[in-house]
Formats: structure tokens, C-alpha cells, sequence
């Protein structure tokens, strides 16, 4: 049976203390995303972030990897390969934007419709009772979502490498940037590249942790499976923007 000397290590150093950290973190977090995202938020903002969602809801509609937007790029390379056997503009494919982030997109659409919390057929007199398009609103959870993912990523990033209050110092100058919340109240694909690249650089450190450890304690043998998942997360970067692609170049270059 435990004593009370022991209790108050737990709670003062010991697992007790960090899983109140944890939470204290969560709350935290949670908390100032759901009064950024209320106050902030009114609407999609950016024309990355309506084609995207508008790509989204084609796939949540069982319409494909369709858009109703036609670039005149996206339409020589269509009418290119596929000359007369060219889809009409109301099905036109997606061929510029990565697919990642509008099948993530997409999923959330598709959990809101089958559960009847949103619906993308609003009769103009239902409209005039919201604020915002009660769809966008499922795109700014999933911003919030992965602004609050990212920042207990590296807080596990930074409390494995080094200690807990490194963990917390990390997650204060990452909520301070700007430029995060700009995003998470626009929209757009950026939050999940964050996200990816972030997941990437904690498995990566776990891979590094591991190597680090005595051979006799099996260590280098236990990396490569940390080591093969951040690849694979960094990789998946890529599918989010195509820009990404060059600093997955670039690791792939490092690691050789």
C-alpha cells in the first residue's frame, strides 16, 4: 500500500506529475483554439481553402475526385491524354491538387451527413439563421483538431528528447505563432503538412533514442520500425502539398 510520502512524489516527480501536465496542456490547448475558432472564425477565407472543400464534398457526394472548378491547365492535360473520350466539365477530374487533405476532408463530411448533423442542401430561408455555412464549420474542427494534435506531438517530441518543462516551453512558442491560427481559422492544407512533419520528427527521435541505448539492451535492433514510420509519415507530406516534396528530397538525400 502506498504511502502518503509516496503519493506526493508521484505527484510532485514522479507519473502523477506528468499526466497533470498532460491534461493541464489539454485544456490549455483546447481551450484557447475553441475561443480563437469562435471568435475568429466566419467562413472560409481563401480560395485554397472553398476548392478544397469544395473537392471534399464531390468525394463525400460519391461524385469522385471531381471539381467544379476547371484550370486551364487541369483542362489541356485532361483533353491531352484523353482527346474526344474528355469527361464533361461537370465531372471534370482533379489532377493539381494532391489528395490527402480532401479525402480527410471528405471522411469528416461523410460521419456529419450519415449522422444528420450537416447537410449541404439549405433552403435559402435556413440560411439566413446562421452565421457561417454550417459545413465550414466541419473544417474548422478539423483545423482545431490538428493544431491541438501538432501541439502534443512536440510536446512529446520535446519532453522524450529532453524534459517535461522543454515539452511545455516547445508548445507555448508553437501556440504563439501567428501565422498557426491564421491558418486554422482560414482553412487549407497547411495544418496537416504541420502535423505530418511534426508526427515525422517524433518518430524519428524515438528511432534516435533508441539507437542510443546500450546493445546489450537491444536498442539499435528496436529503431528501424521508428525510424521506417517517420519515413513513411514524411512521405505522406508530399500527397498534402506538392511543395513538400522537395524537403522529402532532400531527407532521402540526407539518409543516403
Amino acid at each position: 500500500m502506498k504511502t502518503l510520502q509516496d503519493w506526493v512524489y508521484n505527484v510532485e516527480a514522479g507519473p502523477i506529475r506528468l499526466w497533470l501536465v498532460r491534461i493541464a496542456l489539454f485544456l490549455l490547448v483546447v481551450g484557447m483554439g475553441a475561443y480563437i475558432g469562435i471568435r475568429e472564425f466566419n467562413g472560409l477565407r481563401t480560395f485554397e481553402a472553398m476548392d478544397l472543400a469544395q473537392q471534399a464534398r464531390q468525394l463525400a457526394e460519391g461524385k469522385g475526385f471531381t471539381t467544379l472548378l476547371i484550370r486551364p491547365l487541369a483542362l489541356w492535360q485532361v483533353r491531352a491524354n484523353l482527346e474526344n473520350s474528355a469527361p464533361p466539365v461537370t465531372a471534370f477530374p482533379e489532377t493539381l491538387t494532391p489528395p490527402l487533405y480532401p479525402v480527410l476532408l471528405a471522411a469528416c463530411f461523410k460521419v456529419g451527413m450519415v449522422t444528420k448533423l450537416i447537410s449541404f442542401e439549405l433552403s435559402a430561408e435556413a440560411l439566413k439563421a446562421f452565421r457561417v455555412f454550417p459545413p465550414d464549420l466541419v473544417v474548422l474542427v478539423l483545423q482545431l483538431g490538428l493544431a491541438v494534435a501538432a501541439a502534443f506531438v512536440i510536446f512529446a517530441w520535446a519532453q522524450r528528447q529532453f524534459d517535461v518543462g522543454t515539452g511545455v516551453l516547445a508548445v507555448v512558442f508553437f501556440l504563439g505563432s501567428s501565422p498557426l491560427w491564421t491558418q486554422a481559422v482560414a482553412g487549407g492544407a497547411t495544418l496537416l503538412a504541420v502535423f505530418l512533419y511534426a508526427l515525422a520528427g517524433w518518430f524519428f527521435c524515438l528511432g534516435a533514442c533508441k539507437e542510443e541505448q546500450p546493445p546489450e539492451s537491444g536498442g539499435s535492433a528496436a529503431s528501424w520500425p521508428w525510424m521506417l514510420a517517420a519515413g513513411f509519415v514524411l512521405g505522406l507530406t508530399a500527397l498534402v502539398q506538392v511543395v513538400q516534396v522537395w524537403p522529402l528530397l532532400a531527407g532521402i538525400g540526407l539518409g543516403n
